[in-house]
């Protein structure tokens, strides 16, 4: 279960997120591409896997104050209205995440993990630029936890596309090789009614 939307937004709003990301923003370091520092108690480790870094900039976050930006971002939302049908009954995160190139090669991804435990709640990834370092759907869900992962999907970063999937789903994003940066914005949302 997932949905790939190209073209998804005018390339006007492209171009403008590109301003906003390449601007003068903070962007907070985190030690690691997930943002948990114990994925390997329910990773089961191999080579393809490889732990990175990565710059987050939250956009929204229901526990704390939303970024300048996030007005700016948040049309996004009614795209996904226009595009698919569905409303956003309530936000659990939105924010961007930018990876740098790091020597990875093309069969190593980052951690596989899940973005919440919940059937009802969907995750989004905008991607911001044209890149490298797909993103990776896998075959489980929480549940049926992380070892003997396959993938199901891979989604090239292609600016303007999104990317639906179910946030109880393994997923892992991969650093760029090509390019300097892959940035994206990641939506966890629960839909008025179920998208699936």
């Amino acid at each position: 279960m997932y949905k790939v939307l190209d073209d998804f937004c005018p390339k006007s709003f492209i171009d403008h997120t590109n301003i906003i990301f390449d601007g003068p923003i903070p962007w907070s370091y985190e030690k690691t591409s997930t943002g948990f520092d114990d994925y390997q108690k329910t990773v089961q480790m191999t080579e393809q896997i490889k732990e990175t870094t990565q710059f987050v900039h939250m956009l929204n976050d229901p526990t704390t104050q939303p970024s300048p930006v996030w007005e700016m971002i948040k049309p996004i939302l009614y795209f996904v209205e226009l595009k698919t049908g569905i409303t956003i009954e309530k936000i659990f995160r939105v924010k961007a995440n930018l990876l740098l190139r790091d020597g990875s090669n093309t069969t190593q991804y980052n951690p596989p993990h899940i973005d919440a435990p919940n059937d009802d709640t969907i995750s989004m990834v905008f991607y911001v630029n044209d890149s490298d370092g797909n993103t990776r759907l896998f075959d489980k869900k929480a549940h049926q936890g992380a070892t003997n992962l396959t993938v199901q999907k891979e989604v090239e970063p292609k600016a303007g596309r999104l990317f639906m999937f179910p946030s109880n789903v393994f997923h892992a994003s991969s650093n760029p090789i090509k390019n300097v940066d892959r940035k994206v914005i990641n939506f966890v949302v629960k839909p008025q009614k179920s998208f699936w």
